[in-house]
């Protein structure tokens, strides 16, 4: 029903309304003979920035580029109010299915789902209004107190009141050593290989914008109960990550302390965060999230940009190889974005914003970051006082010749 799904004003409040059926376009695109890479781009680019109506619909797009007989690419868009970063594991999985099926002359292997996304607004909003909510606003109160304390990004560039959404992306991957390593520390501390990330990173941040309290955004998928695996909708929800960082604390200490408020910012995560906003009395800045300037996400999905290679069934005998394209406009939604992907190796993403950030400092980021992250496995008692980043504004006076860390 998602994908059927429109949004009209009624009596001046938006509604969902679900069509029965709805129109729905597949655009065929052939590149020229001799096309560069830059025309493929150029095209990518386009499509993406054509707009949906959000009354009309319907809320995703499908464009098929031809480069050769071979060689095709699917471009597919759809717009974040119908869905979230494991919607399009769902829809990827059962494209596949149905095309591995219709190609070898089998029935629709898909079933009908047992509820839709329309029930689950219905349980969200039944909890909001009962009591039940009181102990999750409580907790976040609680949590987050009074006031937060921004991070004290160390800028390349002013900050403007008309901020650019154009963003930058450095990438990097962790050998099998490494991610062999962060695994096993996962497992022998019974923590998530994102509580170990989150870890390297929250350390790195309190270096870098020599600070204590370290406030990012996480999020948490929403989908706790089994019906919702296989359902395409926007269910997750952004969280608040605070945690205090004493400077004698050991790096083992400070994974204890993000492993507990990962698993609490998970069962209170039902919270929705506009509404924490809104509880807050946050005014809203130009250019700049309420909360937090500097989030995180963990992707494990087999469609990712970190796992590229995706042969064709066994079972059915086809050829189809499928490999994911690395996005090349980045639309920057934060100061910083942490993505990671826990696949084959474990890799990371750093977005950031290019009106902030030169592409240097981002690249030197993602090398402290590697730093700490190979520091935390394999010497997690060092303490977080002994780390230096050799040319932070804390160590001005170090930055000669080193570029590394001095444990």
């Amino acid at each position: 029903e998602s994908l059927r799904t429109v949004f009209v004003e009624v009596d001046n409040a938006l509604k969902q309304k679900i069509h029965p059926a709805l129109e729905f376009n597949f655009v065929k695109h052939t590149l020229p003979a001799n096309s560069s890479k830059e025309d493929l781009n150029a095209l990518i680019h386009e499509i993406n920035n054509i707009p949906f109506d959000l009354e009309h619909g319907p809320l995703i797009s499908t464009h098929l580029i031809t480069e050769s007989e071979d060689s095709n690419f699917l471009i597919v868009n759809m717009h974040h109010i119908i869905s979230d970063g494991w919607s399009i594991e769902v829809l990827s999985n059962e494209v596949t299915k149905l095309y591995y099926s219709y190609k070898n002359g089998l029935k629709n292997p898909l079933t009908t789902p047992r509820i839709q996304y329309k029930d689950y607004a219905a349980w969200q909003n039944e909890l909001l209004n009962d009591q039940g909510s009181n102990s999750l606003q409580q907790y976040w109160d609680e949590k987050l107190g009074d006031s937060i304390q921004e991070l004290a990004l160390p800028l390349d560039f002013e900050r403007s009141n008309k901020p650019s959404q154009d963003g930058g992306i450095v990438r990097s991957t962790c050998d099998e050593l490494l991610s062999q390593q962060i695994r096993d520390l996962a497992s022998k501390r019974g923590v998530s290989v994102y509580a170990v990330m989150t870890t390297a990173l929250k350390v790195l941040l309190a270096k870098w914008c020599v600070q204590n309290e370290i406030v990012v955004g996480g999020v948490v998928a929403g989908r706790d109960h089994e019906d919702l695996a296989s359902q395409i909708g926007f269910f997750v929800n952004s969280v608040v990550l605070k945690d205090h960082l004493d400077f004698n604390d050991s790096l083992e200490d400070v994974l204890h302390k993000v492993k507990r408020t990962i698993l609490e910012s998970s069962d209170y995560g039902a919270y929705p965060f506009d509404k924490l906003v809104v509880d807050r009395k946050i005014e809203p800045v130009p250019g700049r999230n309420p909360i937090f300037d500097v989030a995180i996400s963990m992707m494990t999905q087999r469609f990712t940009e970190s796992n590229t290679d995706l042969k064709g069934d066994p079972e059915t005998n086809n050829n189809l190889s499928l490999n994911v394209l690395a996005r090349q406009n980045i639309v920057a939604k934060f100061d910083l974005f942490f993505n990671f992907f826990d696949t084959n190796k474990i890799s990371y993403n750093i977005e950031y914003r290019k009106s902030l950030f030169k592409h240097e400092t981002i690249q030197q980021l993602g090398t402290w970051y590697l730093t700490i992250l190979e520091t935390l496995v394999n010497n997690p008692s060092t303490v977080v006082g002994d780390i230096i980043l050799s040319n932070s504004s804390e160590n001005e006076d170090f930055a000669e010749e080193d570029f590394g860390f001095d444990f």
